[in-house]
């Protein structure tokens, strides 16, 4: 037996066959225009393909399925039809308000709320007060090139969702076709351990490039759906371009994606201002500053825009297992709790930076694109740069004076 849900009136009989009225209103016995009746009234009803005189000439303010079946069928799609037709109307209970009123949005929202709450109240600072550094260190704040393809306010406020689509995938396109830069993964709050792992290799004698391939090589295998993309050249040390982990939302929330593709730029400007003092220092770069900086950017990973992450309406989306591993790598930076870089668990992770192999830079004088190792046997007096480079040292070691060595659990 062959069903159809209608909005309309139908002929049904033996030989009828399934015709979609979706689009027509009133009596359509004929499969004729839509009617220009004033007096019919949208309805809908489940109609068969099976003998059911009564229902043959009728119209959308006479048909009714339930009164007009008498007896023809007990159950359709499973429904006693007795039981629909004695049922009462539901009452207000708390479930059924839930599901009217966006119950299991609000019960996201609730969700990430204390996620949120989580994290500021094992940070060891401020957030608010972390906020405010964004000021304090403005000037030593780099904006990154991903920005010549951003989205304009012009496309922002009149694009439809086909059109951001399809204007995305010419995005990632350019992105990826730019010559001399590499794409790099970096997961959901992950970069404070990037950053540690990109000063570790360093002061082990590995080149940034090294570093960024170890950043890449650790999603071979899982791929890189879960994870936002950085394209970095590592000559220049520029961030060239910038692409948010995609997720799945409503359709009347998909403006939303814009604030995805503005966290991710955000994302691309804290690893180029890190790049930037930490792989690029400069003679004149003043060490306590660039220390203080570095941190502040790790730091400020702890109040990111994780929308991308954890509010995914994909049904087949872990979010409380992406929320652990946002506090997991939190942790291990020691951006919750103090962390301990060197705890096995990421010793294992920092492995995957690499072989260092047999290069000019581990028996001499590093290129451009490292930082210079402080010689045992040199003057006791540092310059700025040597000083510079002994802090760094001691941040990639976790010996960074916000750094305890404590482990802490999430």
């Amino acid at each position: 037996m062959d069903l159809l849900l209608s909005t309309g009136a139908q002929a049904v009989n033996n030989y009828s066959g399934i015709i979609d009225l979706s689009a027509y209103n009133g009596d359509l016995s004929g499969n004729v225009a839509k009617t220009n009746d004033e007096e019919l009234t949208f309805s809908m009803y489940l109609y068969t393909n099976e003998a059911c005189s009564d229902m043959t000439w009728g119209n959308g303010t006479t048909i009714n399925l339930l009164s007009y079946s008498k007896g023809l069928y007990d159950t359709i799609l499973g429904l006693n039809m007795a039981d629909i037709i004695n049922a009462q109307p539901p009452s207000a209970s708390e479930e059924i308000k839930d599901i009217t009123d966006g119950g299991k949005d609000n019960e996201s929202n609730t969700d990430i709320e204390k996620f949120y709450s989580r994290i500021a109240d094992n940070v060891p600072f401020s957030i608010e007060e972390e906020k405010d550094k964004e000021e304090q260190f403005g000037d030593m704040y780099v904006k990154s090139s991903a920005y010549l393809y951003a989205f304009t306010e012009e496309e922002k406020s009149t694009l439809t969702y086909d059109e951001y689509a399809e204007k995305s995938k010419e995005i990632f396109s350019g992105i990826s076709a730019e010559s001399g830069s590499i794409c790099v993964p970096i997961g959901a709050g992950e970069l404070p351990r990037l950053m540690d792992n990109i000063l570790r290799a360093l002061a082990e004698g590995r080149s940034f490039s090294e570093a960024l391939q170890g950043q890449i090589d650790s999603y071979r295998g899982s791929g890189t759906a879960s994870a936002d993309l950085i394209w970095v050249n590592p000559d220049s040390g520029e961030v060239t371009g910038a692409y948010r982990k995609e997720r799945a939302v409503d359709g009347s929330e998909w403006t939303t994606l814009f604030d995805d593709d503005n966290a991710v730029l955000r994302l691309a400007d804290d690893f180029a201002s890190f790049i930037r003092y930490a792989v690029f220092a400069l003679e004149s770069d003043d060490p306590e500053r660039v220390q203080e900086s570095i941190e502040h950017l790790k730091n400020k990973q702890a109040y990111a825009d994780y929308g991308r992450y954890i509010s995914d309406a994909d049904p087949r989306a872990d979010i409380q297992g992406i929320m652990e591993i946002i506090i997991s790598n939190l942790t291990a930076a020691g951006v919750i709790g103090g962390g301990d870089t060197d705890k096995e668990t990421d010793d294992a992770d920092i492995a995957e930076l690499g072989a260092a192999g047999d290069s000019e830079e581990e028996n001499g004088e590093n290129t451009e694109t490292s930082i210079l190792i402080p010689d045992d046997e040199s003057a006791s007096e540092l310059t700025p740069k040597e000083e510079l480079e002994e802090i760094l040292d001691s941040i990639a070691d976790g010996k960074g004076e916000n750094n305890t060595g404590e482990e802490t659990v999430a």
